[in-house]
């Protein structure tokens, strides 16, 4: 019988945590699933443990790579090994909540036009305790695409996707991309469908320190920034010749640019050529200028004085109301403090506070 759902995983030399992540796949309260295992030629002690994992459960399919290929062909011949109406992807050192396949499926069943789709992360260190609360991909399909100009916002151990989008369209992991492959990707099935990301964290992602994103972070974020570019020269042809102006509005998308006019030119430059390449409509326009004040916001709030900064006006150009709002959330927030640390103080230990 055809299962609904392909695990793949690939594995290089993932002994330590490599039981935690087979486990939280196996005791998924969604069970129709196989689970594609390549061993990509490990020389720890992982075809051990994968073999008598596969052993036991019927629903692994292991494979044994003769020599090292590397993340990105071993996820290719997961790909075309693939059965299930849909496609997960799980690292080897990642821990998948126990619902994340039950979630995720009723999603895409529920709706045929998502091509693909993640969710969010609770994020952890090597011995599993929690670095962070959790992280905040957009969710939204618009904001999705507008992230995905400047950098990847869908988590790869977190995606399921719909085989038929591979099976006609021959999409895959490019293989001249040793890292950010999953970013590539995604840019490309946009092309082709709704993109989501669930607003629930659906896996544990583990940072340490042998982890790609901690072994080959510059590596990593020089081919994100092509991917980048590439998408961003598509949109404003101009820029080909100005790579400058190019980092300049992946800050703008991210939220954190140097605040200087120029700058905010550019990006109504580019809202405007995002708005008519994917066709928005005025609200959803509006949805998406309020979107990207609300980043810079967040930005300018870790300056210094960054209340009476010029740049809020520029900002309040973009979107006055979120302005407004965001002051007078804040200017709540910071009352609060004020009062509550009044409050401790007038209640706790003189001698100590002092």
């Amino acid at each position: 019988m055809i299962p609904s759902v392909s695990v793949i995983m690939s594995v290089y030399n993932g002994e330590r945590y490599l039981r935690e992540a087979i486990d939280s796949i196996l005791t998924q309260t969604y069970t129709d699933f196989e689970f594609v295992i390549i061993n990509d030629a490990s020389t720890d002690a992982s075809s051990g443990i994968l073999a008598k994992y596969a052993t036991h459960d019927s629903r692994i399919i292991l494979l044994q790579n003769d020599t090292n290929l590397g993340l990105t062909k071993s996820l290719n011949i997961g790909l075309r090994l693939a059965r299930g109406r849909y496609i997960a992807r799980q690292d080897a050192d990642d821990i998948s909540l126990p619902h994340r396949f039950e979630r995720q499926v009723r999603y895409l069943d529920e709706h045929p036009e998502t091509m693909l789709l993640g969710a969010q992360c609770l994020l952890i260190d090597a011995q599993g305790m929690p670095i962070a609360d959790r992280s905040h991909f957009p969710t939204t399909e618009m904001t999705i695409r507008w992230y995905l100009l400047a950098d990847n916002a869908i988590a790869h151990p977190t995606v399921l996707f719909r085989r038929s989008l591979i099976e006609t369209t021959a999409l895959c992991y490019d293989t001249s991309l040793p890292y950010a492959q999953d970013y590539d990707l995604w840019v490309r099935m946009a092309a082709y469908g709704t993109v989501a990301n669930l607003d629930e964290p659906l896996i544990q992602y583990r940072f340490h320190p042998a982890s790609i994103g901690a072994l080959r972070r510059q590596e990593q974020r020089a081919i994100a920034m092509r991917i980048s570019a590439r998408q961003l020269v598509s949109l404003l042809p101009e820029l080909a010749t100005k790579p400058t102006e190019t980092d300049l509005l992946r800050k703008l998308v991210f939220g954190y640019p140097p605040y200087r006019p120029e700058t905010f030119t550019l990006l109504d430059k580019l809202l405007e050529a995002f708005r008519t390449r994917q066709g928005l409509s005025a609200g959803q326009f509006r949805t998406l200028k309020r979107y990207s004040t609300l980043r810079m916001l967040d930005g300018l709030r870790s300056t210094k004085r960054w209340w009476i900064s010029p740049i809020l006006w520029r900002l309040a150009r973009l979107d006055g109301g979120m302005v407004a709002r965001y002051l007078l959330s804040n200017a709540v927030k910071k009352g609060l403090q004020v009062f509550t640390g009044r409050e401790n103080a007038g209640s706790g230990d003189a001698g100590n506070a002092r």
